[in-house]
């Protein structure tokens, strides 16, 4: 006796929305005037698909509720609770409501179901139902036609597939930018913070004119950025990879991160390219500029083909807010089979170099309170 296939669950809600469309409108026999309900963001009251069975007048709907982790998660009582109650606001009367759940068969959540539905009828409402992934599976066998239309986007799934991660196949990655944080203090000639810190500094400046080094270049505070390194700027390391089991053709890739989270994203440090963050003609001619926007780079790989298991690594740089302490990298791929959008936390952990700027007031009354002020650090 050959064992029976097993059916995997759907990769996302918008295909399992779609899978219960089509067979429900088998079901119901009425194909022709069965349809998801308004679009993503608007009000449903409960009800993601709607149609009319054959035979009846009044409507019947469909609350879809697909859940990610399908082994583990369950339907509660409070979730149906809430989606019968939207129901009763749907636009249009209701003979049938069906809760499609990909959550496995659950007995007491259906003995919960029964009671509801009963309560519901007795009260001239509508009648309550639930279909579990079991469930479904053993409706979808009956309609070859949509089980056909369903293996198929299932193995698809299954064979085009990338992943995008950090080294060793992580989805977080940590930084470790470097900054000036500098302190202005208003303080009076008598502060002996500010006396021993003017002593230092003659000190340092005496020694500086017997080294003959210019006046403008201080020993104490080395922040200008000539021949050095800015090192506010971090590498960002990624492996794409074919984990399916067909080639992939990568036409393009868009990276990018919020604007409220970096202050710019780059295929290079710039002060690689002399200091001058406008030389993008010595970047990589993989990695192209958005000209709309610095936080956003293309990837466009001269060789396009991923064979299956396969991988590509490439190197890029941002350069992080100061005050943030975890962001989010956005990935939308461009192949010549699918599009997919995918995202990576960036954890910062800042370090920061400490200097102090001392203004000299003569009264407490032009006292101010200390300000802090961050800065790329240059090394």
């Amino acid at each position: 006796m050959q064992a029976p296939t097993q059916i995997q669950k759907p990769a996302n809600w918008q295909d399992f929305e779609t899978l219960c469309m089509k067979l429900w409108g088998r079901i119901w026999d009425c194909t022709d005037i069965i349809t998801k309900n308004g679009r993503v963001g608007q009000k449903q009251h409960g009800v993601d698909i709607w149609g009319i069975k054959k035979g009846e007048q009044l409507y019947s709907a469909i609350q879809c509720k697909g859940k990610d982790e399908y082994t583990n998660s369950k339907l509660t009582r409070e979730e149906i609770d809430r989606e019968i109650k939207k129901a009763l606001h749907y636009n249009g009367q209701l003979t049938r409501f069906v809760i499609a759940t990909t959550a496995n068969k659950d007995a007491d959540i259906e003995e919960y179901i029964r009671l509801k539905s009963i309560e519901y009828r007795s009260k001239g409402l509508f009648d309550i139902c639930l279909f579990s992934w079991e469930d479904i599976v053993d409706r979808l066998k009956e309609y070859k036609d949509v089980y056909q239309w369903y293996l198929g986007i299932s193995t698809y799934i299954d064979s085009h597939n990338i992943e995008i991660s950090f080294e060793d196949g992580n989805s977080t990655y940590t930084v470790h930018p470097h900054y000036h944080k500098k302190t202005k203090k208003y303080v009076l000639p008598d502060d002996k913070e500010y006396i021993a810190y003017k002593m230092v500094e003659d000190n340092m400046r005496e020694l500086a004119d017997k080294l003959s080094i210019p006046k403008q270049q201080s020993l104490l505070h080395t922040s200008t950025s000539q021949n050095k390194k800015n090192r506010s700027w971090c590498r960002i390391p990624i492996f794409i990879k074919n984990t399916g089991t067909a080639e992939i053709e990568l036409v393009k890739m868009e990276i990018s991160s919020k604007e409220e989270s970096i202050l710019a994203m780059n295929a290079k440090i710039p002060s690689e390219l002399d200091g001058v963050i406008e030389s993008w003609a010595a970047l990589p001619s993989e990695l192209l500029r958005n000209n709309d926007t610095p936080c956003e780079l293309i990837y466009k790989p001269r060789e396009r083909l991923i064979v299956p298991q396969d991988k590509k690594k490439i190197d890029f740089y941002i350069q992080p807010h100061s005050n943030i302490n975890q962001l989010d990298v956005y990935f939308k791929l461009y192949t010549r089979e699918y599009y997919s959008e995918k995202n990576l936390l960036v954890v910062v952990k800042p370090e920061y170099h400490k200097i102090s700027e001392y203004i000299l007031v003569y009264s407490n009354e032009d006292k101010m309170p200390d300000s802090i002020e961050y800065s790329p650090y240059y090394e």
